[in-house]
């Protein structure tokens, strides 16, 4: 008899109630349907949870991912109340304890939080870490009173305790061992590198991520600014805040830039892969990225990388310098658009090591891996 195996949408709360959805075409989601499409594949019975009904034709569309013939549980957030984080979880929980009493599943997989306050979940769990919102709120969230933090520490008390972690890179694996003393495999998400390819080479330097304060896309603003090279500037990204997306194009505006600067919110995949192919940069300036598919991406398609000197990036995928290059301030990152810009040799040497590396996460490594692990 097949296992029956939850996977809860968790990757979903790290955002506002807006992407709380399987339609959100981040790279964390591409990672939960990335898992589901190949249990499917290796024939396990498989359900998934998760709050709002999911757009199975954006996925589709997206990443070629059929999950028609999967059966869905959502739970739908009544008007007003997504806009409390905790009454959101809550609301999860309870659609979680649903589905979890509907499919009695013998293996519960999480997506960077454990919900179970109430101790009801019953069989294995694995947990696959992105970056859990319980860490986020010890690194980064120094804002959240002692009472949210007290509550938070009660919905995710049971995560540190998941049977199996699973780590997207090196820095949420250790960031896991100094906070719960757990070890985690290191399992890197799934990235497109075969359809990524590079095209006629431009003078561009691109962005790709959703436009959040956290992603520091300011930064690269002002380096291109800075340059002497003045290349051309394409900031790609999912919707997120209104708000910093109308300080970014104000900035572009106040630093001279606006007619070499384009802005594309939503683009299409078919842009996103035209915009990289044509690039001949990518700057990833977040600073605190835990692993970063897009610079994969944009590897793969034969931009030369220029990430933050820490985290994910800079130690996983650039190796610390030998397949990208990384900065530490804005006059850094100025220095390195100019240095690949300006030589052709540089760029044509530097673009191929980054293409070479790319294919070290494609799909396939990821699909054998997860799927090795979760069906033993």
């Amino acid at each position: 008899m097949k296992r029956e195996t939850i996977l809860v949408g968790i990757t979903l709360m790290k955002h506002l109630v807006a992407n709380l959805n399987l339609a959100d075409l981040g790279g964390a989601n591409k990672v939960t349907v990335t898992v589901v499409d190949q249990l499917i594949k290796l024939e396990e019975d498989v359900s998934v949870v998760t709050l709002y009904k999911p757009d199975l034709h954006s996925i589709y569309n997206q990443w070629k991912m059929d999950l028609s013939h999967v059966e869905i549980y959502y739970k739908s957030i009544p008007f007003g109340l997504g806009r409390s984080r905790i009454l959101t979880y809550y609301r999860l929980y309870s659609a979680i304890l649903r589905a979890f009493r509907k499919y009695k599943p013998d293996q519960i997989i999480f997506f960077d939080d454990v919900i179970d306050p109430k101790n009801k979940i019953r069989g294995k769990i694995v947990l696959y870490a992105h970056f859990p919102f319980s860490l986020r709120i010890r690194y980064f969230d120094r804002r959240s009173d002692k009472l949210r933090t007290k509550i938070y520490e009660n919905l995710f008390k049971l995560t540190p305790e998941a049977d199996l972690i699973l780590a997207n890179s090196s820095k949420t694996s250790e960031c896991i061992k100094t906070a719960w003393r757990r070890d985690a495999k290191i399992v890197y998400p799934p990235v497109d590198t075969v359809n990524f390819r590079p095209l006629e080479k431009e003078n561009t330097v691109a962005m790709l991520g959703r436009f959040c304060p956290y992603k520091h896309i300011e930064d690269g603003i002002e380096a291109v600014a800075l340059s002497e090279t003045k290349p051309r500037l394409c900031i790609l990204g999912l919707a997120g805040s209104n708000a910093y997306l109308k300080r970014l194009k104000a900035l572009v505006r106040r630093r001279g830039i606006e007619r070499s600067t384009t802005f594309l919110v939503d683009a299409s995949l078919e842009h996103v892969k035209r915009t990289l192919g044509q690039a001949k940069v990518f700057i990833h300036p977040c600073q605190k990225e835990p692993f970063g598919i897009a610079v994969v991406e944009a590897m793969a398609a034969g931009c030369v990388p220029i990430v933050y000197k820490d985290w994910g990036p800079w130690v996983d995928i650039a190796a610390r310098g030998k397949y990208g290059l990384g900065f530490k301030t804005v006059n850094d990152l100025a220095e390195r658009i100019d240095a690949v810009i300006s030589d052709e040799t540089k760029f044509t040497r530097f673009s191929e090591i980054a293409r070479s590396r790319a294919g070290s996460f494609d799909e396939e490594r990821f699909r054998k891996k997860v799927g090795g692990i979760l069906c033993a």
